[in-house]
């Protein structure tokens, strides 16, 4: 939790949770350590509000605007543990990275470059997902997310545990995906605390 996330101005956890401070006042949101309903519920309609809640960050904090504008929540139920991995999850990959990536290799601004996040069954596991164009470094890409948490690494559908820098560097993988673009997936284990799931 030392850095959650990294926006191309250094914007921090203190920014994060100034903003978030915001949407408490509004007394739609509960700040404590991470996000959770204001009634501590496990309601489905929080999913539906993040959406709007990523606005009014984005509203308070514009440097943050186009890292945010990437993520995509695609959830119909939210627990406290799942809202831990999501804030988490954003700096999985460097902002400073994608932006690298879609100016050499797609030609399009960061904020159309899309970064779906998919909650898995297991509430603390999130998995990060992203398609590099084609001829995009998708070794490279990977070799990225190894700094990072993430426990497994997925390039087109050939799983390789995080620390296999031999298994990541597959030219074969990566040249025969050139011509249709390259998916990258991470997986990410967030532990809750007091369990033993991570």
């Amino acid at each position: 939790m030392e850095k959650l996330i990294t926006a191309k101005k250094g914007t921090s956890l203190v920014d994060l949770l100034l903003a978030l401070t915001l949407l408490l006042i509004s007394g739609k949101f509960l700040v404590s350590g991470y996000v959770t309903h204001s009634n501590s519920q496990k309601a489905s309609h929080l999913a539906q509000n993040f959406d709007s809640m990523y606005k009014e960050i984005s509203k308070a904090h514009p440097q943050n605007q186009e890292m945010i504008s990437t993520a995509q929540v695609r959830t119909t139920e939210m627990t406290t543990a799942r809202s831990q991995a999501l804030i988490q999850g954003f700096d999985a990959i460097p902002d400073s990275y994608i932006q690298n990536v879609i100016k050499k290799y797609y030609k399009k601004s960061i904020s159309e470059f899309k970064m779906p996040i998919r909650y898995l069954k297991t509430p603390a596991t999130i998995e990060l997902s992203t398609t590099l164009p084609p001829k995009a470094p998708c070794t490279d890409f990977a070799l990225q997310l190894i700094k990072t948490s993430a426990t497994t690494i997925t390039i087109n559908s050939t799983p390789f545990k995080t620390g296999n820098l031999k298994a990541l560097n597959a030219s074969k993988i990566c040249s025969a995906s050139n011509s249709r673009g390259i998916k990258v997936t991470a997986t990410f284990c967030v532990p809750i605390p007091g369990t033993k799931n991570c």
